[in-house]
């Protein structure tokens, strides 16, 4: 005889369900997937107004959008650091401001917990970098050298890493430390034409007296197709071309008149007709160059 359910037995039931329900949606699915579905959109719709519309405070006073701590708090703060440092790159912010102290000081404090994820470690000594130049703070540069060399420990010699830290030790006017890393890492990784790039540049930032090796790496570099930074290699061979010419040294004159020929639309003709004017006569023409 089939045996019909009790009542009694059914209102034991459907609270244990109810219950279920309700710690799963206020547990487990509201904390993990509504939160952080709402800093999100909190978080980027706000940062554009602080931006845009210049009012900071609608991004640093809201505390929602970096707490409480869910997971996507690292992607968060990772991309306002990495909106704010474009902005700089770009040109379009030349000071400091609310919203980068904020997703900076956001930023640290994460790291502080998640030390071993090395692309947060890296977007914040690059922070630190901007910030020197935004409060005119030579000692930022230091705090911007340690998580430089924290990232580096936790991915040895990762390219860009490597890069950054010579920018940085090069900021701090620590030219020979700067100018042996990327010369150790270019003689350890010599088929990898971006090394020689960024050490020509980094020889040219240098100045006058580095002239020479910057000249030859970066001939290395460009003979390979390789100008990460078109811009910085056109004011390279600039100052370049002045100083050959000062100095009366035809022969790397001459490289970098051919050279500019091929980067420098507006003057390739100028170039190219001073290249044959020096092959044909064998002399420096008489010229007024003005300093980049």
């Amino acid at each position: 005889m089939k045996e019909t359910p009790s009542p009694q037995k059914n209102n034991y039931i459907l609270p244990i369900v109810f219950g279920a329900v309700t710690i799963f949606f206020g547990f487990i699915l509201f904390p993990w997937t509504l939160v952080p579905h709402f800093q999100m959109i909190r978080y980027r719709d706000e940062i554009e107004k602080a931006l845009v519309l210049k009012k900071p405070a609608i991004f640093t006073d809201d505390a929602f959008i970096f707490k409480p701590n869910t997971y996507i708090q690292g992607s968060l703060r990772l991309n306002a650091l990495t909106v704010l440092f474009n902005e700089y790159t770009a040109g379009r912010t030349t000071i400091s401001n609310p919203v980068f102290d904020k997703s900076l000081e956001e930023m640290e404090a994460y790291v502080k917990n998640n030390p071993n994820r090395y692309e947060f470690v890296f977007a914040l000594a690059k922070a630190y970098d901007v910030q020197a130049v935004f409060k005119n703070d030579p000692s930022l540069y230091k705090i911007g050298e340690k998580y430089h060399r924290d990232a580096l420990s936790l991915v040895p010699d990762r390219q860009e890493l490597i890069y950054t830290l010579v920018i940085n030790l090069l900021n701090q006017n620590r030219t020979s430390e700067g100018i042996k890393l990327i010369k150790d890492y270019t003689a350890k990784y010599p088929d990898t034409y971006e090394n020689h790039f960024e050490l020509g540049q980094a020889y040219a930032i240098s100045g006058g007296k580095f002239y020479d090796d910057a000249l030859a790496e970066l001939e290395i570099a460009l003979s390979h197709g390789v100008n990460i930074n078109h811009d910085l290699t056109k004011d390279a061979y600039e100052h370049m071309l002045q100083y050959y010419y000062k100095n009366k040294d035809k022969a790397r004159f001459l490289t970098v008149v051919e050279r500019l020929a091929t980067i420098d639309n507006e003057q390739k003709k100028d170039y190219e007709d001073l290249a044959a004017y020096i092959k044909e006569r064998n002399t420096f023409p008489v010229l007024n160059i003005v300093a980049p």
